[in-house]
């Protein structure tokens, strides 16, 4: 409500889903941090959420460390 009680006009509504802006997509080789969950850039080496700082995960699993391995046997 205004000032002078008077309610605002129907015109003046809640705006429309479509206005809001678009998500970021993730860059490729973000990193999720196992403590907290946040997405995290692939530069970075800990967690950039102040309450965590957690070290960023090894990627042993990651399908290039297979590959070498399979060709090292």
């Amino acid at each position: 409500m205004r000032k002078c009680n008077t309610p605002r006009p129907d015109t003046q509504g809640s705006k429309p889903d479509s206005s809001r802006a678009p998500k970021p997509k993730t860059p490729e080789g973000s990193w999720k941090c196992e403590k907290c969950n946040n997405i995290n850039y692939p530069f970075r080496t800990k967690c950039n959420r102040p309450s965590c700082g957690e070290e960023k995960p090894l990627q042993a699993n990651s399908p290039d460390n297979l590959a070498t391995d399979q060709d090292n046997q």
